[in-house]
């Protein structure tokens, strides 16, 4: 990510998008850090269940399209699903399905950015099967939608 940004910053048009990015990466190392903070002592049992979601999230932010559903990362982290789901809003400080959404909302952001795709075709690229499900969240998250979100980064020269 943060290779991403320095480039971004190379064209003064890409500067709002590498200010996004570097938000962005901020936002997460906050959380991350408030989250370690909230553990303080932990044991080798919390360090243990740390280390399984933290492998998953960024499982999720790498690949955000494949991530699965909340059972099938539960079942991938061998937890069930109640449990799964309380120790990952305690280490990344977010609800599982919530953070999937993040991330896929991130990368859509970059595509649509950076890519002719049309909205429908960056909504099934991130993983969303419903381009008004994809739409509906886009805006929750962002404040724009998805095509107006793209006119604003195609002003600023990034596209």
């Amino acid at each position: 990510v943060m290779r991403r940004i320095v480039a971004s910053r190379a064209t003064e048009a890409a500067m709002p998008v590498a200010e996004e990015l570097f938000g962005g990466l901020l936002m997460e190392l906050v959380r991350e850090q408030a989250a370690a903070a909230e553990a303080g002592g932990t044991e080798a049992i919390d360090r243990h269940h740390r280390g399984i979601v933290e492998r998953i999230a960024t499982e999720i932010r790498e690949s955000p399209a494949e991530a699965g559903t909340v059972e099938e990362l539960a079942r991938a982290a061998g937890y069930s699903v109640d449990h799964f789901s309380r120790v990952f809003l305690k280490v990344t400080g977010g609800r599982p399905q919530d953070y999937v959404i993040g991330a896929r909302i991130a990368r859509a952001r970059q595509l649509l950015a950076e890519s002719e795709f049309t909205v429908g075709a960056v909504a099934e690229a991130v993983g969303f099967r419903n381009i008004f499900f994809f739409s509906r969240q886009f805006r929750q998250r962002t404040g724009q939608t998805p095509t107006e979100f793209r006119r604003g980064a195609r002003r600023a020269g990034v596209v």
